[in-house]
């Protein structure tokens, strides 16, 4: 049995449309300056458990500035400073100076294990007090896939593809084959595959899977 590691970034979507919506809406609004204090707890999405020693930062959309990813007068998402380390229970608090012109939000982040929610930033008020904010991360797990050819064996097809969450792989001549894939935690999903025979014709399979924060789930596709 052949078993194969497959390890990727970037496996959550990012829904920039709606936050930059949200965003433009804000920039058009009369915004305050001057010292911003923030407090809150960094948690795991889909579980709300606090997520010990992260790291949060600070990003400014809008204006740029000297010093910050994307430069000055960007006008992108840029980060502000250094990131703030978060306590054993997850809690950070801070005060910053913002500008009445940037649209500020919050992200954390843990590595390896927590990635960014950057599709769930927290957008603070400028110049004024920001308290009970909870930052999400989104915590990593991994699906084990097993593809089984089933008893009575028949004849290899010409391929196997499978897919989940916006994500996949094919695998051709597939034998019986493991194969370890970093998915979304937390999150009800259909996993797909589609059985391609040597005439180009197609099978489809689904499956319903949910896998919890930090785990390993053994899904079985036969085939």
């Amino acid at each position: 049995m052949n078993l194969t590691f497959f390890f990727s970034r970037g496996t959550f979507g990012l829904t920039w449309s709606l936050f930059g919506a949200v965003l433009l809406a804000l920039n058009g609004c009369q915004k305050e300056s001057g010292p911003t204090a923030v407090v809150g707890q960094v948690v795991e999405f889909s579980t709300g458990q606090p997520v010990p020693n992260a790291q949060v930062r600070l990003t400014k959309y809008g204006g740029g500035s000297s010093g910050s990813i994307g430069g000055a007068g960007s006008g992108g998402f840029s980060a502000q400073g250094a990131p703030y380390l978060a306590d054993a229970q997850g809690h950070f608090e801070f005060t910053f100076n913002a500008e009445s012109h940037g649209s500020y939000a919050l992200r954390a982040s843990k590595g390896p294990y927590y990635q960014e929610a950057s599709d769930r930033e927290v957008i603070l008020s400028n110049g004024r007090p920001n308290r009970d904010l909870h930052v999400p991360v989104y915590a990593s797990a991994w699906a084990r896939y097993v593809l089984v050819n089933e008893l009575p064996k028949k004849s290899l097809p010409y391929s196997v593809y499978v897919g989940g969450y916006g994500q996949g792989f094919r695998l051709y001549h597939p034998r019986d084959t493991t194969i370890v894939y970093p998915v979304a935690s937390g999150f009800a999903y259909k996993v797909i595959w589609i059985v391609t025979d040597a005439q180009g014709q197609d099978t489809n399979y689904e499956k319903d899977v949910l896998v919890p924060p930090l785990d390993t789930l053994t899904v079985r596709l036969p085939f």
